[in-house]
C-alpha cells in the first residue's frame, strides 16, 4: 500500500515505466459520481498517466455518425446502432442495455 506524496508518486510512475500495471482498490460501492470524484482526483494528483486516465475526445465518434447523413435516410439497423452509440456516450448504461437495445428491434 502507497499513500500520497511526492515521493509515492515517483514511484508509481517507476513502477508504470517498468511495465508494471496500477489499479486502484476502494471499498466504496461503485457509482458514477464516485468514478468523476475518482477521475477528478487522480488529474489533481498528476497522475494520469499512471492510471490511464485520460480526457476523452467523442469528436471522431460524432464524425463518424454525422457521414451516415439524416436519420430519414438510413436503414433501421443503422439507425439502431447510431441510437445504442448516442446512448452509450450519454449515460452510464451496461453493455447488456445496449445489446438489449440492439436486439429489442426483433420483436415487433
Amino acid at each position: 500500500t502507497i499513500r500520497g506524496g511526492e515521493e509515492t508518486k515517483l514511484a508509481l510512475e517507476h513502477l508504470v515505466e517498468q511495465g508494471a500495471k496500477c489499479c486502484i482498490v476502494t471499498a466504496q460501492t461503485p457509482s458514477v459520481e464516485i468514478m468523476v470524484s475518482l477521475v477528478q482526483e487522480i488529474r489533481h494528483l498528476q497522475l494520469s498517466k499512471v492510471f490511464g486516465v485520460e480526457p476523452f475526445d467523442p469528436s471522431p465518434i460524432a464524425k463518424l455518425i454525422n457521414s451516415w447523413g439524416p436519420n430519414e435516410k438510413m436503414s433501421l439497423d443503422k439507425l439502431t446502432t447510431k441510437l445504442v452509440v448516442l446512448i452509450s456516450l450519454n449515460t452510464d448504461r451496461e453493455p447488456s442495455d445496449m445489446e438489449r437495445i440492439g436486439f429489442s428491434m426483433l420483436h415487433f
